[in-house]
């Protein structure tokens, strides 16, 4: 079984995240416990959709949305 390993950057953190199947965005953030609601996800400086799907070694960084007035 191949397990991959999928770097997440969220808060001034990070966390590695290992699946053992092909994985979206969305998977990732929801096993990371981030709303998908409130951020938006980089990979390699460009914006990517939750539908996205990554390989082992990629990089996303989840970056909050903020709003106000």
């Amino acid at each position: 079984m191949l397990i991959m390993k999928i770097k997440l950057l969220y808060d001034r953190g990070e966390k590695i995240i290992e699946v053992d199947k092909d994985v979206k965005v969305r998977e990732i953030l929801v096993r990371a416990g981030i709303n998908t609601e409130t951020v938006i996800v980089k990979k390699d400086g460009n914006i990517i959709t939750e539908e996205e799907e990554l390989k082992t070694g990629d990089v996303i960084e989840a970056v909050r949305i903020i709003s106000g007035g």
